[in-house]
């Protein structure tokens, strides 16, 4: 019987072009365990070792069987952890089940950005599920059938278990999943990094290993020096290679003369031999032994080492993919590779032409995810922030970037031209395209060894680096693996041991650090759940998930989480503490009686959420933030209805979940502080180092005693003005003003401001506003299920309460949605109550309604323009009305085509949106002609 289950899938893998099967997939589909529906399997081995290819396989196997018996097609549930690899799994596995099987599959992901088919999603509906970790785990939480709907449940790239903050999420959902009916199959794609035994003991995995992969090069290079200069060294570079040598870098200027053995002394670093590799020294008649590059000032001593490694690898027509974990440092290597290596790079069309390839390749990808299709071009203005002018030309010389703040259709726009279609040289990237993302370059660069984490530097964990260097040197159905080989350049700061100052005795040094990153794929730590380690700061509320729809006894919770893979000598979880939190915010309750006071050493007793609170199921946010959100959601509700929305989402920036976003915010110190703010100073020093010189140019003075007058100049001064009033006694705090600056910017954005504009006036660009509002909006989603916390008022009914509290609530979502996506609330309200009022009678009008209500990210960029066109109209006519004439002719003309020239894919849609779009000009009253 295996032996015909064997041929079957070589089979399938010859239709998918490979022409044969990896160590790790012989060793998988020659052994039963793989064969057996009831058996749950953990696939353990490297990058590009064809795990994936494992479940794909058995799947699709399922799928045709089923096929043939005229059954229900079975579902699978594939989980991811990032937006990246959850579109190109999406794609990949559209692709190849139409190879595979002839037909088309239904197929959808949900992401954060992509939500229009959660409620498919949710019920089970299409044959294939992509979706990120998070989304199973809330949706897990909100549907106890959720998972038993699914036959396969695939979880990629597992290792994420081991991150402090989202890796218990994964220990709930495997959980879940084991205790599923009926019980889903569960298949695990792990790397080697960690040892895998007490997860595959406790969870009952049957492990296929293999440790084979193609070559990978490993050639680190040491960056190291004083102040004025830096020396480069390589070392262990392949002898068989040439065109890249050890060097020192030194700025112009600054050092005219260095230490030369082969001059015995000082040589001058303009000596032709020491400038030209081709030259020879005219001391040896040899090469020299100590080149030099000398760089202008302000030039990137990294910046010009990544540049020569590129040099060398362009040369040998390899493709090279740039880690660093730092979006301002990709954006702007990408721009200088783009300058320094012009010779080596195709030569891009006129600026003008560019832009125009870029925006259109753009706008289609947001067209082909959504219901509304424009014939006009993406706006330049659109990617302000993200895309310098001359950017536009290094994407069309084959240098790009890539980060989790570049909009959806920019990502794919690099995914496709670098990962697909090979039309791109170099991208420049953060962690985004580490993990599970199939490429097939050439080279890795390690830019930088270490990443930030809570505002502090710590150097990279073995499953994050080897992630990293696993994208290269990847399998290719069209070659054997014994001829596929990958580049790694981890660049270490220090000596190598080839040089004198090398000290071996420094275990702190990155190199050391670094050799203990590849022992530990000879001896991986065990891994083990996460929940023990950061000393239950989530605890309440991973016990309200746990609990769910359930009812448990104190004596089960604790079973439950003492089971998870913990470290040896773990002190058990603080479950008593968590109760109490829980009770105490009436969250939880006791079924077994009512005193007031419980008792909580009981065992036996029994526990289940309140009615009403079981929406917070599936949010993990600490006590501390949990106590902030409930009390800014009161502060809001004190406020008249207009100021809502700012005062809710001021308080929120308290929150530690928003610290990050908030730190990368930089702020003017004020220039002049009275003496008896003396003592303050203090309070402001932090910020000194961080002054943007060119900030009050650009007219973001924030500082206390022009922050007012710098608010004034937007248009959502009317709702800031009650908040600055409340604070007026505290804008000495650097703090209080950056959240007030913070909330401005947002409820800007969410007003459907033009990304220019926000960049002018708070030098806030596009990937630190989609930081801030991607936080914000997982708060509000927290937010809206808090509404049980609105108290009754005097004389007021139970049905009214109950309708007020929808109403809130419903506010609260129309917010999230407006801040998320950037939509100006009171008009998406108008565009969402047409829709509705039109889907009584029209069945298009629903599929309009759902299309609006939950928007695809191509969708909600549209829906923006249509809210800016419409602003810019009521701007135009107040301005004529008042005597002006329009503000901007040619804007105002733009506006009119812009609401005039929508297609809809939904049959009939199209004259649905006409007339809306004459709903919305008769409302500003547009009959009259423009001056």
């Amino acid at each position: 019987m295996i032996n015909s289950d064997y041929d079957t899938m070589l089979d399938m893998a010859h239709k998918l072009h490979y022409k044969s099967l990896t160590q790790l997939q012989e060793t998988a589909f020659h052994t039963q365990n793989i064969y057996d529906e009831q058996k749950n399997i953990m696939v353990i081995g490297p990058t590009s070792s064809g795990k994936t290819l494992i479940p794909l396989l058995l799947y699709a196997a399922a799928v045709r069987k089923a096929i043939d018996a005229a059954e229900p097609l079975p579902r699978m549930l594939f989980i991811v952890p990032y937006r990246a690899l959850a579109s190109q799994k999406f794609h990949e596995l559209k692709s190849n089940m139409r190879t595979l099987l002839g037909v088309d599959l239904s197929i959808a992901q949900s992401t954060g950005e992509l939500r229009q088919s959660d409620n498919d999603i949710r019920d089970g509906l299409p044959a294939i599920s992509v979706i990120i970790n998070e989304k199973a785990f809330l949706f897990a939480r909100g549907n106890a059938n959720f998972l038993s709907g699914y036959r396969y449940i695939v979880m990629d790239e597992i290792g994420l278990l081991a991150d402090e903050d989202r890796g218990v999420k994964l220990d709930f959902l495997l959980s879940w999943a084991i205790a599923a009916t009926p019980k889903p199959r569960i298949i695990a794609l792990a790397t080697p990094f960690y040892d895998w035994s007490v997860y595959a003991d406790h969870f009952g995995f049957q492990r296929i290993i293999s440790q084979e992969r193609p070559t990978l090069l490993k050639c680190p290079v040491f960056f190291s020096g004083n102040g004025n200069s830096r020396y480069v060294d390589t070392f262990d570079w392949p002898a068989q290679c040439t065109g890249f040598d050890p060097f020192s870098i030194y700025r112009k200027g600054k050092v005219t003369s260095s230490i030369c053995s082969a001059c015995e002394g000082l040589c001058p670093l303009d000596t032709p031999c020491r400038r030209d590799r081709a030259l020879l020294c005219p001391n040896t008649q040899a090469p020299c032994l100590h080149p030099a590059e000398l760089l202008d000032p302000g030039k990137p001593f990294r910046f010009q080492l990544i540049a020569d490694l590129c040099r060398w690898h362009l040369k040998q027509n390899h493709q090279v993919l740039i880690f660093w974990n730092d979006r301002e440092n990709c954006r702007r290597l990408a721009l200088y590779l783009f300058h320094e290596l012009a010779d080596m790079l195709r030569e891009p069309p006129p600026l003008e032409k560019c832009k125009q390839i870029v925006l259109q390749a753009c706008t289609d990808i947001s067209n082909e995810e959504s219901g509304l299709k424009r014939t006009e071009l993406i706006s330049e203005d659109e990617m302000f922030g993200i895309l310098e002018p001359e950017h536009y030309r290094a994407l069309c010389a084959g240098v790009g970037f890539h980060s989790s703040a570049v909009p959806l259709e920019l990502r794919s726009f690099v995914e496709n031209r670098f990962l697909d279609r090979r039309e791109l040289s170099i991208v420049c990237a953060t962690e985004t395209l580490a993990f599970g993302i199939n490429s097939a370059i050439d080279a890795v660069i390690v830019a930088d060894m270490s990443k930030n984490l809570d505002g502090e530097k710590q150097f990279l964990e073995s499953n994050t680096y080897f992630n990293y260097i696993g994208r290269c040197g990847r399998l290719q159905p069209d070659k054997p693996m014994d001829a596929i080989v990958g580049w790694v350049h981890p660049i270490l700061n220090g000596f190598s041991p080839q040089n004198q100052n090398f000290n071996p005795c420094d275990v702190d040094s990155e190199y050391m650090k670094w050799l203990s990153l590849e022992e530990e794929r000879k001896y991986p730590k065990i891994i083990s759940s996460t929940i023990f380690q950061n000393d239950g700061k989530n605890l309440p509320f991973l016990l309200l998930c746990l609990l769910g729809s359930d009812v448990k006894t104190k004596s089960e919770m604790i079973q439950w989480l003492s089971n998870l893979p913990a470290p040896e000598g773990a002190a058990p979880c603080d479950v008593d503490t968590a109760l109490q939190y829980l009770l105490d915010h009436h969250l939880v309750q006791s079924d077994d009686d009512d005193d007031e006071v419980l008792d909580l050493s009981s065992l036996n007793r029994r526990y289940r959420v309140v009615e009403g609170r079981e929406g917070l199921c599936g949010f993990t946010p600490s006590p501390e933030d949990f106590d902030i959100i409930v009390d800014a959601l009161r502060k809001a509700l004190e406020q008249p209805k207009e100021n809502f929305s700012s005062v809710l989402l001021y308080h929120l920036l308290e929150t530690s979940y928003m610290e990050n976003s908030l730190r990368n915010f930089r702020m003017i110190p004020p220039k002049a502080l009275s003496p008896r703010a003396d003592k303050r100073i203090t309070e402001i020093s932090e910020e000194q180092d961080q002054t943007d010189p060119q900030a009050e140019r650009r007219g973001r003075d924030f500082s206390a005693e022009n922050l007012a007058t710098t608010l004034q100049k937007v248009s959502v001064w009317k709702e800031m003005e009650p908040l600055l009033e409340m604070e007026r006694d505290r804008l000495y705090r650097t703090d209080i003003r950056r959240r007030l600056a913070v909330t401005a910017a947002v409820l800007c954005w969410a007003n459907s401001a033009n990304p220019r504009r926000l960049c002018e006036i708070f030098h806030i660009a596009y990937p630190l506003i989609q930081s801030m509002v991607r936080d914000l909006g997982y708060l509000l989603q927290i937010t809206a299920e808090c509404v049980y916390t609105v108290e009754r008022q005097d004389g007021e009914r139970m049905r009214q309460l109950e309708g007020r509290k929808t109403k809130i609530s419903e506010r609260i979502r129309m917010l999230e949605l407006s801040v998320y996506f950037g939509l100006q609330p009171e008009l998406y309200w108008k565009i969402i109550d047409f829709f509705r009022w039109k889907s009584e009678t029209s069945p298009t009008a629903k599929e309009l309604l759902q299309m609006v209500k939950s928007p695809y990210p191509g969708t909600a960029r549209q829906l923006r323009r249509i809210f800016s066109a419409y602003i810019t109209l009521i701007d135009a006519l107040k301005c004529q009305r008042k005597g002006a004439g329009p503000r901007d002719h040619h804007a105002a003309a733009a506006a009119l085509r812009e609401l005039n020239a929508w297609s809809v894919t939904s049959g009939g849609g199209n004259t649905l949106w006409r007339e809306l779009a004459f709903a919305l000009r008769d409302e500003v009253n547009l009959d009259e002609p423009f001056a």
